[in-house]
């Protein structure tokens, strides 16, 4: 007879054995589906061939405070569910909740997310005491004035481009607590109008980006901007902007509705949500040879004259193209904002371009570098890109890391 008591035993029974049997079957049905991890995973058997246990902890081979922690690496490899479950769980906090499980990104309003973590790549530069250091500021402007007018002595023109992160641009978004301490002008926008004041060629377009439609230029949870908007900004910059001195007519751009491109979100590994992926706008531009082209086919197709694409330590991963005829020879420097789709539809409307990329340097920001750079490549005109908050490194206690590699050796010290 089924009492009321024996039914609830049995259901405990039932849903205590569907718990301890799903993991397994669940792994079972992964395999089956060609999931499984690839990684070599620590397994119990690895264990079970230590035969006998106890003559292996007697030979020293395993001692008994390391048995326990094997036991338990193990035992979590098993239950290859535990690192779906949490990127669930974090799911539900971050897209339900707006709430971050991580101390590495911050979510604001509209659900922005932004780095907090790191020196070298906290999105929010104004949230550090050390970002309103207007003395630093002007120290960083004579650095650059200084490169400049020694560039200007080679017969080289030298541009700064710095990129806005996305919290500068939409403040609003930022949480309250961050807002109020935000609500004066960024650090680069002193800089930049330090710079500017004293003739430099520095373009910190913030009323450029701001006046961009939502997600045109930025996903607003990564911490780059996308291939579209790169590029939709180095159109700017040819035609309207700081660039369009040089005289070159930019290739008009225009949306493909075929198909929107696709890319991941850079800050969903640092909230513990697996991977997401956004879409965005694929451009396309008229080439002189080839008619209407997107910008990732051009290169595709033949488009560029690459003499060389490779990573050398001494110099940074660096691209040769050879894009229109006639013009000023190109170099570009720049960290990972300047290395996306919009770099080829930069460096086509030179006759020859290098791309030069930070990221890949060695020793890349010591005294006189940038000056040994221009002088092995001799080029017309060097522009350089950079995410603004890589130009004042604020919060590591000293500033203006790239900065030193725009300095000579008669320059001073650089630190606070």
């Amino acid at each position: 007879m089924f009492t009321p008591v024996r039914l609830i035993r049995i259901a405990f029974i039932a849903l205590v054995s569907i718990a301890l049997i799903a993991p397994g079957a669940f792994t079972a049905w992964r395999i089956a589906q060609g999931q499984e991890e690839t990684r070599s995973r620590a397994e119990l058997r690895t264990l079970a061939r230590m035969a006998p246990v106890f003559e292996r902890l007697a030979s020293g081979r395993l001692t008994l405070p390391d048995l326990p922690a094997a036991i338990d690496t193990a035992f979590e490899d098993q239950l290859v569910i535990r690192q779906a479950a949490t990127q669930w769980i974090n799911r539900a906090l971050v897209f339900g909740f707006a709430h971050s499980p991580s101390d590495m990104v911050e979510i604001g309003r509209g659900g922005m997310w932004f780095r907090t973590d790191s020196p070298s790549y906290n999105s929010l530069p104004c949230a550090s005491p050390q970002g309103t250091d207007e003395a630093m500021m002007r120290r960083l402007g004579d650095i650059w004035l200084a490169f400049q007018t020694r560039m200007e002595r080679r017969g080289v023109r030298a541009y700064m481009i710095a990129v806005p992160s996305l919290p500068t641009v939409r403040r609003d978004n930022l949480p309250a607590y961050l807002r109020e301490r935000c609500a004066g002008p960024a650090p680069m926008e002193t800089l930049a109008a330090y710079i500017q004041g004293q003739g430099g060629r520095f373009a910190y377009d913030l009323d450029w980006f701001r006046a961009q439609p939502e997600g045109s230029v930025f996903d607003q949870r990564s911490l780059h901007w996308h291939h579209a908007g790169h590029t939709r900004y180095l159109n700017y910059l040819l035609g309207e902007g700081m660039l369009s001195e040089l005289g070159v007519e930019p290739a008009p751009l225009r949306v493909r509705e075929d198909f929107p491109m696709t890319a991941a979100i850079d800050l969903a590994p640092f909230i513990g949500v697996g991977r997401l992926t956004h879409e965005y706008d694929r451009l396309a531009f008229v080439d002189e040879r080839r008619g209407e082209i997107s910008v990732r086919e051009w290169r595709e197709s033949g488009g560029a004259d690459l003499d060389r694409h490779l990573d050398d330590r001494r110099a940074g991963a660096y691209t040769m193209i050879r894009g229109r005829e006639g013009g000023p020879r190109l170099l570009h420097i720049g960290d990972s904002f300047s290395y996306r789709n919009g770099l080829d539809y930069f460096l086509m409307h030179f006759p020859e371009a290098l791309h030069l990329r930070t990221n890949s340097m060695s020793e890349r920001f010591q005294r006189g570098r940038f000056d040994a750079v221009v002088s092995d490549y001799d080029p017309d005109v060097v522009v350089f890109l950079f995410f603004d908050n890589k130009l004042t490194r604020i919060g590591e206690g000293r500033m203006g890391g790239i900065f030193r590699a725009f300095m000579s050796d008669r320059d001073g010290a650089l630190d606070n």
